[in-house]
């Protein structure tokens, strides 16, 4: 007869984490394919709605990662798991890592909505070099999209591990 191995229980807070930070995965591909898709089209004729689209996927992405922190922390509270800990500091680490990015999806925001003046008002006469001084908050997003993806994948690889586990 085998040695069974106690396993740490798999409390519904964790459980809700790991769900949600797995769907965040698919608020990712949302920024990234609508970045792909949409930053070509800033010089049409249908530049408003397009940057109104993607200053709001940039936010719903900002908002993500700062409930996946939260939660993180929630469920490390109740579990007293390690693990979670450590990954909502790396959730709040991600959410600091877009915000930096703050300023300039706002202006992308402000000429969604038309609102020209104002936006013109925060990057000043020369939007080139506004948009070209970005390059490090461009980078600091795209750490913070490879953060949140290893956090998924691990978040999905937990669950599936626990699916099998309450399936033995």
């Amino acid at each position: 007869m085998g040695i069974k191995l106690k396993r740490d229980p798999f409390y519904k807070s964790e459980q809700l984490y790991r769900v949600f930070t797995a769907a965040s995965f698919y608020v990712i591909l949302a920024v990234l394919i609508s970045a792909a898709i949409i930053v070509p089209l800033f010089g049409s004729s249908t530049a408003y709605w397009v940057m109104l689209l993607y200053s709001v996927f940039f936010f719903a992405f900002a908002a993500v990662c700062l409930v996946c922190a939260i939660m993180g922390f929630t469920a490390f509270a109740v579990s007293k798991n390690e693990n979670l800990l450590v990954q909502g500091i790396l959730h709040l680490i991600d959410c600091v890592l877009t915000l930096t990015n703050i300023k300039l999806f706002s202006v992308i925001f402000l000429y969604g909505i038309r609102k020209d003046n104002l936006a013109e008002k925060i990057t000043g006469s020369d939007t080139d070099a506004f948009v070209s001084s970005a390059v490090r908050q461009w980078i600091y997003l795209i750490i913070a999209f490879l953060i949140s993806c290893i956090l998924a994948i691990l978040s999905t690889v937990k669950l599936s591990k626990e699916r099998k586990y309450r399936q033995e």
